[in-house]
């Protein structure tokens, strides 16, 4: 027998299993493990007919009433992203660990499978002998076609229950059955775009009790950000809304108060150094299983710049449960409601005509300035600026872009730098 006789290539269902278990049993580390995923990658798209190789133009995204279901390719490019990929794998397993020893049966619904259901079917092999039921629902008949192929090569056809092309957000079992587990990742960042909040809202109801939502909390917080070039160091803002089992069974009764509500900021504030304010997204799958800033997309931070904020002042929030979900914000601006000052208002620095010159450009800034005032007073205001030997525009630009304090733009007037 010859060397390549005896070492045969894995099958498909092999493959599936080898690299599934490098995955729950490696440290999170998508360098050491991104050859991981994207073995898995291939071989689903082997076996399923979707690549996540193909182009994304040839495909179609799904507008529901609720969210948008992303097309097929695009869902199949989310598997390799590693560590999103094993910890929501580990997440799972942890989770049928624990349903296995405690339960006699399980059911489990999961809610927009994408093109490889690659969360939930190869860990199913790993509990032959436990009585788990799967309901999988995906919109995209793509999907479905994929997921019926993936069930065969894996041998699982048994503890499959329904495999079914439907929209997750109007769902409903044909029999009268509770769930022990429903798991779903259809979410971007800050739960824009994509249905899971209004998923999570509508399948709640179908938990026994004690069920479990996969992932069991998202959590959104916020900060403010100062200067990359400051030394002073981010501001938390705290945690402003979580989804999870209560929130998701408050919003399907119709209290929609949490998706509502105010972000206090801090009181003294340098609105000179802060002026960013960046929303973040941490994913708790199961148990000591988490995602959190920049380890997948899903955890891109948000960021709302140049803003000339008011301290102490609220920043009003509110999600639209619509086609379109998203978070909306409005920002407490700090404004200039005094009147501006004459030539001869003098400051510390006791120049005439620099704390009506900050001013004007100030409102010029907020496009509230006036053009003929500012035309007229250009040239003395050049000379001004000449004495101290700064530029017209080197100001007006410090002043527009970095929206200084007062006594802040004095102590660049009277800097060396340009």
């Amino acid at each position: 027998m010859t060397y390549s006789q005896a070492v045969r290539p894995l099958t498909a269902k092999a493959s599936i299993l080898a690299n599934t278990r490098l995955l729950l049993n490696r440290d999170n580390d998508m360098g050491v493990n991104h050859g991981v995923t994207n073995e898995l990658a291939k071989v689903f798209a082997e076996v399923g007919g979707v690549s996540a190789d193909e182009d994304i133009n040839d495909w179609c995204n799904a507008d529901l009433g609720a969210g948008v279901a992303i097309s097929p390719i695009l869902a199949a490019k989310c598997l390799r992203e590693t560590l999103r990929t094993q910890l929501f794998i580990k997440g799972v397993y942890d989770c049928l660990s624990e349903m296995v020893g405690a339960k006699k049966s399980i059911n489990i619904v999961y809610a927009g499978t994408g093109p490889y259901g690659c969360l939930l079917l190869p860990l199913l092999v790993l509990f032959p002998q436990s009585s788990i039921r799967v309901w999988l629902i995906d919109i995209h008949q793509e999907n479905i076609d994929s997921i019926e192929k993936i069930v065969r090569e894996l041998e699982i056809e048994d503890q499959i229950a329904v495999i079914e092309k439907c929209d997750a957000t109007q769902w409903h079992p044909s029999e009268n059955v509770k769930f022990d587990l429903i798991l779903s990742e259809t979410m971007t960042a800050l739960l824009g775009t994509e249905p899971q909040v209004a998923i999570f809202a509508h399948l709640q109801r179908f938990l026994s009790d004690g069920g479990v939502l996969i992932p069991q909390q998202i959590v959104l917080s916020s900060k403010l950000m100062p200067f990359e070039s400051s030394k002073k160091q981010a501001l938390s803002l705290g945690d402003f809304f979580c989804l999870n089992k209560k929130t998701a069974e408050e919003i399907a009764d119709g209290d929609v108060s949490r998706l509502q509500g105010h972000i206090t900021l801090p009181k003294p504030l340098s609105s000179f150094d802060y002026q960013t304010i960046s929303f973040f997204t941490d994913i708790h799958v199961f148990g000591s299983h988490q995602l959190s800033q920049h380890q997948c997309s899903l955890n891109t931070p948000i960021s709302y710049c140049g803003l000339k904020l008011e301290p102490g002042g609220l920043v009003h929030f509110h999600y639209l449960l619509n086609a379109r979900p998203k978070f909306e914000f409005t920002f407490p601006i700090e404004t200039m409601g005094e009147p501006i000052p004459s030539i001869e208002e003098l400051g510390s620095i006791e120049f005439p005509g620099v704390k009506r010159f900050w001013h004007k450009s100030r409102l010029a800034g907020e496009g509230r300035g006036d053009r003929k005032t500012t035309e007229k007073e250009l040239s003395r205001e050049m000379d001004m600026l000449a004495h101290f030997g700064k530029k017209y525009q080197d100001a007006l630009y410090y002043i527009c872009h970095f929206k200084p304090e007062f006594h802040e733009f004095e102590r660049w007037l009277l800097s060396e730098d340009e």
